[in-house]
Protein backbone atom coordinates (compact mmCIF):
# COMPACT_ATOMS: atom_id res chain seq x y z
CA UNK A 1 0.00 0.00 0.00
CA UNK A 2 1.03 3.75 -0.41
CA UNK A 3 2.92 5.60 2.32
CA UNK A 4 -0.13 7.95 2.83
CA UNK A 5 1.51 9.32 5.71
CA UNK A 6 4.78 10.40 3.90
CA UNK A 7 2.66 11.35 0.85
CA UNK A 8 1.56 14.02 2.73
CA UNK A 9 4.76 14.68 4.48
CA UNK A 10 6.11 15.51 0.89
CA UNK A 11 3.45 17.89 0.26
CA UNK A 12 3.06 19.79 2.95
CA UNK A 13 7.00 20.48 2.95
CA UNK A 14 6.59 21.07 -0.96
CA UNK A 15 3.59 24.14 -0.34
CA UNK A 16 5.64 25.76 2.74
CA UNK A 17 7.92 26.78 -0.14
CA UNK A 18 5.64 27.26 -3.04
CA UNK A 19 3.09 29.18 -1.00
CA UNK A 20 5.62 32.21 -0.16
CA UNK A 21 7.16 32.19 -3.46
CA UNK A 22 3.97 32.37 -5.04
CA UNK A 23 3.06 35.27 -2.82
CA UNK A 24 6.25 36.80 -3.82
CA UNK A 25 5.11 36.63 -7.54
CA UNK A 26 2.19 38.60 -6.67
CA UNK A 27 4.18 41.07 -5.22
CA UNK A 28 6.20 41.22 -8.14
CA UNK A 29 3.38 42.29 -10.33
CA UNK A 30 2.74 45.30 -7.74
CA UNK A 31 6.90 46.31 -8.17
CA UNK A 32 8.94 46.46 -10.59
CA UNK A 33 12.43 45.23 -9.43
CA UNK A 34 15.02 46.95 -11.75
CA UNK A 35 18.30 45.20 -10.50
CA UNK A 36 19.07 42.06 -12.87
CA UNK A 37 20.49 38.59 -11.47
CA UNK A 38 23.58 37.45 -13.16
CA UNK A 39 24.52 33.90 -13.92
CA UNK A 40 26.47 33.60 -10.67
CA UNK A 41 23.87 33.81 -7.86
CA UNK A 42 25.41 34.74 -3.88
CA UNK A 43 22.24 34.62 -2.17
CA UNK A 44 23.19 37.86 0.97
CA UNK A 45 20.78 35.87 3.48
CA UNK A 46 22.03 33.56 6.08
CA UNK A 47 20.03 30.26 6.66
CA UNK A 48 17.95 32.14 9.68
CA UNK A 49 17.18 35.28 7.25
CA UNK A 50 16.44 32.91 3.97
CA UNK A 51 14.21 30.72 6.89
CA UNK A 52 12.39 34.19 8.23
CA UNK A 53 11.84 35.15 4.26
CA UNK A 54 10.11 32.01 3.71
CA UNK A 55 7.47 32.49 7.04
CA UNK A 56 6.98 36.31 6.00
CA UNK A 57 7.23 36.67 2.06
CA UNK A 58 8.79 40.13 1.21
CA UNK A 59 11.15 41.91 -1.02
CA UNK A 60 14.02 43.87 -1.13
CA UNK A 61 15.00 47.72 -2.69
CA UNK A 62 11.76 47.29 -4.80
CA UNK A 63 9.94 50.03 -7.08
CA UNK A 64 6.66 50.75 -9.04
CA UNK A 65 7.13 53.16 -11.55
CA UNK A 66 4.63 54.32 -14.21
CA UNK A 67 2.79 57.07 -16.20
CA UNK A 68 -0.31 59.07 -15.58
CA UNK A 69 -3.16 60.11 -18.35
CA UNK A 70 -1.57 63.19 -17.93
CA UNK A 71 2.32 62.06 -18.96
CA UNK A 72 3.59 62.55 -15.86
CA UNK A 73 5.68 59.82 -14.77
CA UNK A 74 5.70 58.81 -11.08
CA UNK A 75 8.29 56.47 -9.57
CA UNK A 76 8.20 54.54 -5.45
CA UNK A 77 11.18 53.13 -4.57
CA UNK A 78 11.18 51.51 -1.14
CA UNK A 79 13.78 49.38 1.33
CA UNK A 80 11.47 46.39 1.93
CA UNK A 81 7.93 45.69 0.35
CA UNK A 82 5.46 42.80 1.82
CA UNK A 83 1.77 41.11 0.70
CA UNK A 84 -0.91 43.37 2.29
CA UNK A 85 -3.36 40.83 3.97
CA UNK A 86 -4.90 38.51 1.18
CA UNK A 87 -5.37 40.50 -1.57
CA UNK A 88 -2.98 40.76 -4.76
CA UNK A 89 -3.62 44.18 -5.42
CA UNK A 90 -2.32 45.38 -2.16
CA UNK A 91 1.43 45.74 -1.05
CA UNK A 92 2.94 47.63 1.78
CA UNK A 93 6.47 49.41 1.82
CA UNK A 94 8.78 50.77 4.42
CA UNK A 95 11.49 53.55 4.13
CA UNK A 96 9.88 55.03 0.80
CA UNK A 97 11.74 57.48 -1.78
CA UNK A 98 9.77 59.03 -4.69
CA UNK A 99 9.18 61.21 -7.82
CA UNK A 100 6.57 62.96 -9.76
CA UNK A 101 8.24 63.75 -12.93
CA UNK A 102 6.34 66.43 -14.52
CA UNK A 103 6.28 66.38 -18.54
CA UNK A 104 6.93 70.15 -18.62
CA UNK A 105 9.44 70.29 -16.19
CA UNK A 106 8.82 70.47 -12.84
CA UNK A 107 9.45 67.61 -10.03
CA UNK A 108 8.28 66.78 -7.03
CA UNK A 109 10.15 64.22 -4.30
CA UNK A 110 8.37 62.22 -2.17
CA UNK A 111 9.21 60.94 1.21
CA UNK A 112 7.80 58.44 3.86
CA UNK A 113 7.94 56.06 6.66
CA UNK A 114 5.55 53.44 5.09
CA UNK A 115 3.34 53.13 1.92
CA UNK A 116 0.44 50.88 0.94
CA UNK A 117 0.04 50.55 -3.11
CA UNK A 118 -3.44 49.46 -4.35
CA UNK A 119 -3.10 49.22 -7.41
CA UNK A 120 -7.27 47.98 -7.79
CA UNK A 121 -7.55 51.70 -6.63
CA UNK A 122 -5.16 53.19 -8.46
CA UNK A 123 -3.86 54.87 -5.11
CA UNK A 124 -0.60 54.82 -3.28
CA UNK A 125 -1.24 56.01 0.61
CA UNK A 126 2.42 57.54 2.25
CA UNK A 127 2.25 57.44 5.94
CA UNK A 128 4.52 58.57 8.52
CA UNK A 129 6.74 61.69 8.39
CA UNK A 130 5.89 62.40 5.11
CA UNK A 131 7.94 65.09 3.12
CA UNK A 132 6.84 66.52 -0.12
CA UNK A 133 9.37 68.72 -1.77
CA UNK A 134 8.41 70.31 -4.91
CA UNK A 135 11.62 71.76 -7.40
CA UNK A 136 10.83 75.30 -6.71
CA UNK A 137 11.70 74.95 -3.21
CA UNK A 138 8.46 74.07 -1.21
CA UNK A 139 8.69 71.53 1.36
CA UNK A 140 5.20 70.32 2.76
CA UNK A 141 5.38 67.60 5.61
CA UNK A 142 2.01 66.07 6.98
CA UNK A 143 1.58 62.58 8.55
CA UNK A 144 -0.47 61.23 5.41
CA UNK A 145 -0.76 61.81 1.38
CA UNK A 146 -2.59 59.83 -1.40
CA UNK A 147 -0.98 59.86 -4.77
CA UNK A 148 -2.66 58.64 -7.83
CA UNK A 149 -1.52 56.00 -9.86
CA UNK A 150 -3.32 56.63 -12.68
CA UNK A 151 -3.62 60.61 -13.06
CA UNK A 152 -1.52 63.59 -11.50
CA UNK A 153 -3.27 63.72 -8.28
CA UNK A 154 -1.53 64.46 -4.58
CA UNK A 155 -3.79 64.92 -1.33
CA UNK A 156 -2.68 65.26 1.97
CA UNK A 157 -4.69 63.42 4.86
CA UNK A 158 -3.46 65.16 7.87
CA UNK A 159 -2.44 68.39 8.77
CA UNK A 160 -0.23 70.29 6.43
CA UNK A 161 2.97 72.65 7.19
CA UNK A 162 4.32 73.99 4.10
CA UNK A 163 7.84 76.35 4.18
CA UNK A 164 9.78 77.68 1.19
CA UNK A 165 9.70 81.13 -0.77
CA UNK A 166 6.07 82.41 0.36
CA UNK A 167 6.73 81.80 3.78
CA UNK A 168 5.56 79.28 6.54
CA UNK A 169 1.38 78.03 5.19
CA UNK A 170 0.09 75.67 7.67
CA UNK A 171 -3.39 74.43 6.93
CA UNK A 172 -5.71 71.54 7.52
CA UNK A 173 -5.12 69.61 3.97
CA UNK A 174 -3.56 70.74 0.42
CA UNK A 175 -3.84 68.90 -2.60
CA UNK A 176 -1.55 69.50 -6.15
CA UNK A 177 -3.24 68.55 -9.53
CA UNK A 178 -3.11 69.19 -13.46
CA UNK A 179 -4.74 72.80 -14.42
CA UNK A 180 -7.06 70.94 -16.40
CA UNK A 181 -8.99 74.60 -17.40
CA UNK A 182 -6.07 76.18 -18.61
CA UNK A 183 -4.58 72.55 -20.36
CA UNK A 184 -1.22 73.22 -19.22
CA UNK A 185 0.51 73.71 -15.70
CA UNK A 186 -0.46 72.33 -11.79
CA UNK A 187 -2.58 73.95 -9.20
CA UNK A 188 -1.60 73.84 -5.86
CA UNK A 189 -4.06 74.51 -2.79
CA UNK A 190 -4.00 74.49 0.91
CA UNK A 191 -7.86 74.34 2.16
CA UNK A 192 -8.82 74.68 5.87
CA UNK A 193 -7.57 76.86 8.38
CA UNK A 194 -5.31 78.24 6.42
CA UNK A 195 -2.35 80.67 7.59
CA UNK A 196 0.60 82.28 6.50
CA UNK A 197 3.47 83.70 7.96
CA UNK A 198 5.00 85.54 4.84
CA UNK A 199 9.20 86.03 4.99
CA UNK A 200 10.34 88.34 2.20
CA UNK A 201 13.45 87.09 0.85
CA UNK A 202 16.76 88.50 1.40
CA UNK A 203 16.48 90.16 -2.25
CA UNK A 204 13.46 91.63 -1.13
CA UNK A 205 14.55 93.15 1.95
CA UNK A 206 15.15 96.18 2.77
CA UNK A 207 18.73 97.88 3.75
Amino acid sequence: MPDDGGRHTRIVRWLKVALPLAALALLSTLFLVSNRIGGDIDLPYSEGEIEDRVREPRMTRPSYSGVTSDGDSLMLNAEEARPAGSGQSEATGRQVIGTLQMKEGGLVTLKSRDVVIDTQARIATLTGDVLATTSDGLSMATEGLVAALDRSHLESTAPVVAEGPPGRITADRMDLTADEAAGTGYVLRFVGNVKLIYQPSSQNAGP
